[in-house]
């Protein structure tokens, strides 16, 4: 059991029916809460049957508080009513508050709730999972969808949607603090790969590709995706790291190279250590120092331009 469904068993009504899948009734509300952990989503439907315009009126004004574009969104379909809750730092909060709000609404709004996919009321509605679809729905439904899934439904099923009006313009979100975390923690880890195959004859190639894939694989993992605002983010820690990187394994190399070539102890390491670049080119260091630094630029630049490929196809 994981925190979210721990959260909903033990803080809600709702009982689980199904892996994160949560039924019940809610002051005459038939309720259902699926937690759809790919996508960063908790979805929470409730049965309603033929709406008025004034009616959705009055849904969206209590919900206006807690239903935005960014972290959440409320779609109206025939006969339901659904919020798609993203489960990101305050989560628990706006999902309490959802709760309380769809309890209010059994109290204040005489909404019929029953079949989500014709309206059907009755005691013989109750929560069924077939294929993909998982709602509250009555027996005629539920035969027909089990004997013949036709392509619209599948279709419609898959994306969450049931009618052709419902709309939804959430998207994968980015989750900026936790991938920023792991691409430090990825850029430590290597660092540890860059000093040591920078030992190695011409290591700077693989210790440049394995830093920088550390650093963007790491807040990929853990952001969920990667947009333009996590690709600068992970540029500027590659950026950091590289540039220390250089200056930890390059200066002693430029140090040595200077003073074995003058004889006596002209140049020291606190003098070159933030100054490396000034040094890469001097006369007297060795041409292999400039050709490791351009070996670790250009591991660390094909493997950004990789990821920048792969998350341009996948935001596609």
């Amino acid at each position: 059991m994981d925190d979210i469904t721990y959260e909903i068993v033990t803080g809600t009504p709702l009982s689980e029916t199904a892996p994160n899948f949560f039924t019940g009734n809610i002051n005459g509300l038939l309720v259902t809460v699926e937690h759809i952990s790919v996508r960063g989503l908790i979805e929470i439907r409730i049965g309603a049957s033929g709406l008025s315009d004034d009616e959705m009126t009055q849904v969206c004004q209590y919900f206006r508080d807690y239903i935005d574009s960014r972290k959440s969104h409320l779609q109206i379909d025939d006969y339901s009513i659904c919020i798609l809750l993203q489960t990101e730092q305050n989560w628990r909060f706006r999902f309490t508050r959802i709760l309380e709000i769809i309890e209010t609404i059994g109290f204040d709004m005489n909404i019929s709730s029953g079949c989500y996919l014709c309206g059907e009321t009755g005691d013989d509605i109750r929560p069924y999972e077939i294929e993909s679809l998982r709602a509250f729905l009555c027996p005629s439904c539920a035969k027909k969808t089990a004997d013949d899934l036709c392509a619209n439904l599948q279709e419609k099923t898959a994306n969450n949607r049931f009618t052709q009006y419902a709309t939804t313009d959430i998207g994968e979100t980015e989750l900026y603090l936790p991938g920023a975390i792991a691409a430090i923690v990825g850029a430590l880890s290597g660092m540890v790969i860059w000093f040591l195959l920078s030992l190695l004859p011409f290591g700077y190639l693989p210790a440049g590709i394995g830093l920088a894939f550390c650093i963007f694989y790491a807040y990929r993992k853990f952001a969920l995706t990667m947009k333009v605002r996590g690709l600068f983010i992970c540029l500027g820690i590659l950026f950091v790291a590289m540039f220390f990187g250089f200056a930890i394994t390059l200066t002693p190399q430029i140090v040595s190279s200077i003073n074995a070539a003058s004889g006596e102890e002209t140049i020291g390491i606190g003098r070159v250590f933030f100054a490396y670049l000034g040094y890469v080119r001097h006369p007297d260091v060795d041409g292999f120092v400039f050709t490791n630094l351009i070996l670790g630029i250009v591991g660390a630049g094909v493997t950004v331009i990789a990821f920048v490929f792969s998350a341009a196809r996948s935001n596609a």
